[in-house]
């Protein structure tokens, strides 16, 4: 089984080309953090583009396929299959780049962190912890994961899938575009705000407790021999399960605090459901619509406002990305400097 699993890896590492395109720069901590994704313009764009495209298809599909069961009409059907299948390829293709460039930036970020702690001078280390400096490292990495994930995989999909209803209902109805359009403002603007100011709050407490934990169990770790010596064992498992209880708290609240929030905008989008609902019973009965496309077109919202639930969960995800990183360079920012070479790309420099 073992031997099956390595032939196939090697098989998709030979014909992959994948190591050819990953490439590692130089990150600038003195610039700001997102200009790193601009050093990959072209397979960004390419997986922009191919979402954006994914996302306005995804939200018409049940119009589509509504149109093509109430006018009995087998051109829609065909143009959906054929859609699917064009933008299947195309979405293929970009994740290919994607994942590239994601290991091109991640790799980048990773060895500028690394090659910053060990060239900088000595003398700044003995007054900063070990543990920290892994835990901001490692929350980064993870985070720049995360972070990158939901900016092109879940925003971009839930604004673009949202509006593209909008104009949907809006070719029917203009009183149903108004009313989708008010409840994404209402929605959106509630949860973004919330959630930003609730991260803003909380993540700052979060992140000083999460560095003390990780500081304490490295010192834990390297130091075990003296501080069993020294009998202070209990004190030291004391020490990191009060660390561990004051940081858990604050993630805790901040958790709570993002539930309340996500209740209400529930709240905002079933009575936005319902409102649609009792105008599509005055259309049908005006005779505007029937009720097979009244039934599409509410199907159709409901996908667009499903979206809406992952708002919150979504910026308060990209939000508390966006504070790890700048925790970090705000961190390296203030660490220390480097007053003599210490590789061979410093020596050449000087």
């Amino acid at each position: 089984m073992v031997n099956n699993n390595k032939k196939i890896y090697k098989f998709f590492k030979k014909h992959s080309g994948i190591k050819q395109r990953i490439e590692f720069f130089d990150v600038d901590f003195e610039k700001s953090w997102y200009l790193i994704f601009f050093k990959k313009p072209f397979q960004f764009s390419l997986v922009i583009v191919s979402e954006t495209l994914q996302s306005v298809f995804g939200s018409l599909s049940p119009l589509i396929l509504g149109l093509s069961l109430s006018q009995l009409n087998y051109q829609y059907l065909l143009l959906y299959v054929v859609v699917y299948f064009v933008l299947e390829i195309i979405n293929r293709i970009s994740l290919y780049y994607f994942a590239t460039a994601f290991s091109s930036i991640q790799g980048s970020l990773l060895n500028a962190c690394y090659t910053y702690f060990l060239t900088v001078d000595p003398i700044y280390h003995s007054t900063k912890s070990t543990g920290t400096i892994q835990s901001k490292i490692e929350a980064t990495g993870r985070q720049l994961s995360f972070t990158i994930d939901i900016l092109l995989f879940s925003l971009i999909d839930i604004v673009v899938g949202y509006f593209t209803v909008v104009v949907a209902l809006g070719a029917f109805s203009n009183q149903l575009a108004l009313i989708g359009i008010g409840s994404f403002l209402a929605i959106s603007l509630a949860s973004f705000y919330g959630h930003v100011v609730i991260t803003k709050v909380f993540m700052p407490f979060w992140i000083i407790y999460r560095d003390k934990i990780r500081a304490i169990a490295t010192e834990n770790l390297f130091q075990n021999s003296f501080i069993r010596a020294s009998f202070s064992t209990t004190e030291q498992i004391s020490k990191t399960i009060k660390y561990e209880k004051i940081g858990f708290e604050a993630r805790s609240i901040m958790v709570l605090s993002r539930s309340i929030l996500t209740f209400v905008t529930r709240l905002l989008i079933t009575g936005s459901v319902v409102w649609m609902v009792i105008v599509m019973i005055e259309l049908i009965s005006q005779n505007k619509i029937d009720s097979t496309l009244a039934i599409a077109l509410l199907l159709t919202y409901m996908a667009g406002t499903r979206q809406i639930t992952r708002v919150g969960q979504t910026v308060a995800n990209f939000s508390e990305g966006v504070e790890d990183m700048n925790d970090l360079w705000d961190y390296i920012r203030t660490f220390g400097k480097q007053t003599y070479p210490v590789i061979d790309k410093d020596v050449y420099e000087k």
